[in-house]
């Protein structure tokens, strides 16, 4: 090139240099003029929408042509947005800045300062716009080249959040001009506490839109930053989270990544319950989209210790106060203890929480599928019908324990799963086993959840009764059905079968809907069913709630029995018939639980029966053969001989209302017994009976007495109508008749059987009329008439009138056919005593018949006998008053005297509660009739007697009666003699040494007795002590006076027999070995007279006979020495020797056993 062209170049360039140069001058000088940084500032704030305001605006040329700005200040002409900042740099489009247009190619904001009003400022909308951000953004795809913003602070209006230190950078991608890179960093600040974030990604502009990708990665984020809903609050834990996120503008924004985190603490609430949860770290994976106001993850995997669930939801924000949320939340299986940690209890309702899981250990469990689908107001309200689809949920497990630890068998290797759905819990066992029993499957049906729930209960399996009476204590088990088996004492035996049952609110009143068991070889004890009942093999179905039916057979105790039925409509009708052969002694003792049954069987009894329901109205029929049944009270024996009698029945039973007898024949060899009746069961106190028979055998009833001397016999006629009511007895009516017809029979008790007895009784209302009773006692006729009125207290007359009466008819001999001595009667200690009735007896006898009565009886007799008595005639007046017998008069006439009586028996316990008042009186009795009266042989006294006795006595029983005798008596007899059967008086003869004083006339003693001319004797009586100083004895060979005691009460007697031989003294002298002290008459004395003591003292079975220091008649001085010690013998002596006042008395020396303290008045008077 010539140097005037290259020069002509330099120029060139200079001058445009030159003039760019001038031009920059001068575009400095404009730049600072007011009007043209208005301009700029305008032409800018047109390009993103905003109205800036700065100052010290200069240019810039760094990267090209534009300027710099300090302290601007836009604001958003669309809404409530700011940005401040301590300086702006732009960088201008050259070319489109010739044209008139400002379009920056590069902007830099130093410092500033963002407040937006809400977080949409981040997003689209469609009335166009947006935050500077997005202008940036949109300018920079249509020719912004790029974009930074410095240590940047971000406020989001009403929030405690925001962005600090922010860094942004956007800038063409070299390679593509179509993308954008983006790269933020920064701090996310909540109140006091900052997480440093970074975001790395491409924005593209496409055909139609302009979409992003970034990756989010974040560090450790406190969880209680979090702006989480009030039902999900975190209190502690930490996250971290790496996001991937994809956006298009005007499209959707997603998002895929994890967020790590640990030492999670947080809860669940909703309905008004928390559960809580610690978690040391967890995992969450998801994949989530947000477009027009939605937001959907598709899927979640959160894992943690031990457990992982896998979930996807989506959540709908058009109504932001009420957005509608759906969650779906499945897990894998995991250890029971972890699923019931982590699974959101509260959320479901509470039956999960408190009563299904916590008896519920070991296995494994899956949540299977749970749903959450609804507006969030409904969550609020979910008991609401129209809310029934809000939630579902499905756990499955497996090989669980089921109550582990509470009271009853455990189950274990339980498996199923629960369901709830449309407000509605479905739980279903497909296997579990307790104790040897195998559940093959099992349900509870709970609907609804809310309000009051009906259930429904599902059970099928092979069971041992015992395991079920172990679970009567399970408290999930109906309390109804609970209480039903602790009323079973014994259950055992195998059951299979399956049942569906229904329970009303409060889980009560089970109802079976349909059910099918089989029983074998089971024991069951039931308080109801009184005796244990064994069923070798029963079958029972219910095909609905209408029908059913069932069979069986085996032992109720041990009677025998076949049963089978069938029912319909609910159980209201149900028809079977029961085919036994009863164990009678068995059956019979359940009635007689306290005593033994007077009835028995000598075999099973036959019977069959048949009971039928229609609805409220049941109806029985049956038939029992009876000819094995005997009846046997201990005086009488019922044993009927008919080989086909039997028991024939029709019932009806109106539950509530009335229980009707229609018909019970009692057929006795062709002969019967029929009843029938009703009673009210509205107040169960009213009750009809009506009983007839026609000439009822008492031989076909085959009845025999304990004697059994005469085969009873004769014919029974009963027609009656009985009305009685049990809360008011005393109201009971009878009407009708009865009669007997040649009537045998013996009766225990009585010396001789009753025969020829006819009778007829009228009964009207409350009164029986006998108008006639007559019956043959042995020898004794007797006819009864009278009138007995009222049932709770009875009154009334009786009269009995007899031609000739005896009393050995009536009094039973004892079972001694020997009679004993006098000494073996009068002085035995075998006498019978009557026994005091106690409280229990006497509170049984107000009870009795006769403890409610009050009527008098009045018996005479033209004759009678008693024993070797004659009398006649015999009247006497009783009263029975409540149980008390009072004898107003007794009065007989003696062959030989008369015989008085009166008193009573009181049935109360007392001192006084038996009185009797006696007067007897007898002239030339026979000793011998009265002795044998008395109980002995009569052997013992020979001769008659005259006596007279008054005597009376108080007492509670015959002891106390014999403590309280009192009175006097007096006997006298002439020419009678002494047999040897009286053994006490030739016990003091041997004493004496009698025999060898008078052995000449041994032989005549030994045989005939000890004779005598006269007995006198008076005694007095009182509290049981005969007390006589006055009975003497005169006889040819000797005489006596016997002084002293005998205690009734002690059986004891202490007596002196005073002995005077009629011997001369010399023969005394020469034969008697034992001889005492003498007394003699020293003057006027022809012949002596000795005088033996013998003392009898001791129990009167068996006295000792002892001699006494002996006394004789003596004269002189010696007479003074015992007139003072023996003034009362001298009275004895004058009876019995006649002898004179001025007697002498002396008394030998004492034995030192005859000084005792308690020797009773007679021995101490003849010391004294």
């Amino acid at each position: 090139m010539s140097l005037i062209k290259l020069r002509a170049v330099w120029t060139t360039i200079l001058v445009l240099v030159l003039l760019c140069m001038c031009l920059v001058v001068f575009s400095g000088m404009m730049i600072r003029n007011p009007s043209v940084q208005a301009y700029l500032f305008g032409q800018l704030g047109q390009t993103i929408s905003y109205d800036i305001k700065g100052t010290g605006l200069s240019l810039y040329f760094k990267g090209g042509l534009g300027f710099s700005a300090s302290d601007i200040v836009a604001k958003s002409r669309l809404r409530d947005e700011r940005i401040e900042s301590s300086r702006v740099n732009i960088v201008l489009n050259l070319i489109e800045l010739f044209k008139g247009r400002v379009v920056p190619l590069r902007i830099d904001i130093i410092k500033p300062r963002i407040e937006l009003p809400t977080l949409k400022a981040f997003g689209y909308t469609k009335e166009g716009g947006g935050t500077v951000l997005r202008q940036m953004i949109e300018a920079g795809l249509s020719g912004l080249k790029s974009a930074s913003i410095k240590d940047a602070c971000l406020v989001v209006k009403g929030l405690p959040y925001g962005f600090k230190g922010l860094d942004f950078d956007l800038y063409s991608d070299t390679t593509d001009l179509t993308r954008l890179r983006l790269k933020v960093n920064g701090g996310f600040s909540y109140n006091t506490e900052t997480v440093m974030f970074s975001l790395a990604g491409v924005i593209t502009e496409g055909l139609e839109k302009i979409s992003a990708k970034a990756e989010l990665s974040t560090g450790r984020i406190p969880l209680n930053l979090l702006p989480c809903p009030a039902f999900l609050p975190f209190s502690n834990g930490s996250a971290k989270v790496d996001v991937m996120l994809n956006a298009r503008l005007g499209g959707p924004v997603s998002a895929q990544g994890k967020i790590l985190g640990e030492n999670a603490h947080f809860s669940v609430i909703e309905h008004g319950r928390t559960k809580q949860y610690d978690l040391s770290s967890f995992e969450l994976a998801f994949d989530a989209s947000y477009f027009e106001q939605v937001l959907e993850i598709s899927s979640a995997e959160l894992k943690g210790p031990e457990f992982s669930a896998i979930a996807h939801s989506r959540v709908d924000f058009k109504d932001i106060k009420n957005p509608h949320i759906s969650i779906n939340v499945k897990s894998p299986f995991m250890p029971l203890e972890t699923f019931k940690r982590v699974f959101p209890t509260s959320v479901v309702p509470s039956l999960v929480e408190y009563d299904i899981f916590p008896i519920c250990s070991g296995g494994e469990a899956r949540l299977k599928d749970l749903s959450l689908n609804g507006a969030l107001e409904q969550f609020r309200h979910f008991c609401l019908p129209e809310n029934g689809d809000l939630l579902s949920m499905k756990v499955e497990w497996k090989d669980m324990v089921v109550n582990k630890d509470g009271k009853g068998l455990p189950f274990e290797k339980v498996s199923g799963d629960v369901v709830i759905e449309k407000q509605g819990l479905l739980l279903t066992i497909s296997n579990a086993v307790f104790g040897t029993s195998i559940v093959k499957g099992a349900s509870l049906k709970i609907n609804p959840l809310c309000g009051d729930h009906s259930y429904n209960i599902t059970c099928s399996g092979i069971f041992e009764l015992d395991d079920l009476k172990k679970q009567t204590e399970l408290s999930f088990l109906p309390k109804a059905a609970g209480e039903t088996l602790k009323d079973f004492k014994a259950l055992s035996g195998k059951m299979e079968g399956q049942v569906e049952v229904a329970l009303g609110p409060g889980f009560v009143r089970p109802r079976i809907i349909k059910g099918q068991f089989s029983f074998k070889e089971c024991l069951i004890e039931h308080n109801n069913i009184v005796l244990p009942l064994l069923l070798d093999e029963a079958d029972m179905r219910i095909s609905n709630q209408e029908m059913g039916w069932f069979q069986g057979r085996g032992k109720w105790g041990k009677s025998e029995f076949q049963a089978s039925g069938e029912t319909s409509d609910r159980w209201k009708d149900c028809k079977f018939k029961i085919a036994s052969r009863a164990q009678a002694d068995e059956l019979l003792g359940l009635f007689f639980k306290t005593g033994k049954s007077t009835l028995s069987s000598r075999d099973t009894v036959p019977c069959e029966v048949e009971i039928e329901r229609i609805n409220d109205h049941w109806a029985f029929k049956g038939e029992a053969r009876i000819k094995d049944i005997v009846m046997d009270n201990g005086t009488m024996f019922l044993d009927p001989p008919g080989e086909n009698d039997r028991a024939v029945f029709e019932l009806d039973l109106y539950p509530g209302k009335e229980v009707r007898l229609k018909n019970l024949l009692l057929d006795l060899d062709g002969a019967g017994v029929r009843l029938n009746g009703s009673f009210d069961l509205t107040n169960k106190n009213d009750l009809w009976l009506s009983v007839s028979t026609e000439g009822l055998s008492l031989t076909g009833l085959g009845v025999r007495t304990e004697r059994g001397v005469v085969k009873p016999k004769g014919l029974l006629t009963c027609n009656a109508d009985l009305r009685t009511f049990f809360k008011e007895p005393g109201k009971t009516t009878i009407n009708g008749n009865a009669s007997g017809r040649d009537i045998s029979f013996d009766l225990k008790g009585l010396a001789s059987p009753v025969t020829d007895c006819n009778f007829k009784l009228e009964l009207s209302g409350q009164e029986m009329l006998i108008r006639s009773l007559h019956m043959q006692v042995g020898q004794s006729p007797i006819d009864i008439k009278g009138r007995l009125k009222g049932w709770d207290f009875i009154k009334g007359d009786l009269t009995a009138d007899a031609e000739s009466l005896n009393f050995g008819d009536f009094i039973q001999k004892g079972s001694d056919s020997g009679q004993k001595t006098s000494d073996e009667t009068l002085l035995s200690e075998d006498t019978q005593e009557t026994e005091t009735p106690t409280v229990e007896d006497q509170e049984a006898s107000e009870k009795t018949l006769l403890g409610r009565s009050e009527f008098q009886f009045s018996l005479n007799a033209k004759r009678g006998k008693c024993k070797k008595f004659d009398l006649g005639p015999l009247h006497a007046k009783c009263v029975l008053r409540s149980g008390d017998l009072y004898v107003d008069s007794a009065e007989a006439q003696l062959e030989h005297g008369a015989l008085s009586v009166k008193g009573y028996v009181k049935k109360r316990q007392g001192p006084e509660r038996i009185n009797i008042i006696s007067n007897i009186k007898m002239t030339a009795q026979p000793a011998g009739d009265l002795l044998k009266s008395l109980g002995t042989d009569g052997k013992a006294l020979e001769g008659t007697l005259n006596m007279e006795s008054s005597l009376s006595s108080k007492g509670a029983d015959t002891k106390g009666l014999i403590a309280g005798l009192k009175g006097n008596a007096s006997l006298g007899m002439e020419n009678g003699c002494i047999t040897s059967s009286f053994k006490t008086v030739f016990k003091i003869l041997d004493v004496l040494n009698i025999m060898n004083i008078f052995k000449t006339r041994l032989p005549d003693l030994t045989k005939k007795g000890l004779s005598f001319e006269t007995i006198e004797a008076h005694a007095d009586i009182k509290d049981g002590v005969i007390h006589t100083d006055d009975f003497s004895i005169k006889g040819p060979i000797l005489n006596a006076v016997v002084q002293g005691d005998v205690d009734l009460t002690r059986k004891w007697e202490d007596l002196i027999f005073w002995a005077q031989t009629l011997e001369t003294l010399d023969t005394v002298i020469s034969w008697v070995p034992i001889i005492g002290y003498i007394l003699t008459e020293k003057e006027n004395a022809p012949k002596g007279v000795v005088i033996y003591p013998v003392q009898i003292r001791g129990d009167w079975s068996n006295p000792e006979v002892k001699m006494l220091p002996s006394v004789m008649k003596i004269g002189g001085g010696v007479i003074n020495i015992f007139k003072r010690l023996l003034e009362t013998p001298g009275r004895i002596f004058k009876k019995i020797s006649g002898v004179k006042d001025g007697l002498a008395k002396a008394v030998g020396p004492l034995s030192e056993n005859d000084s005792r303290a308690d020797q009773p008045t007679a021995f101490k008077e003849y010391l004294d």
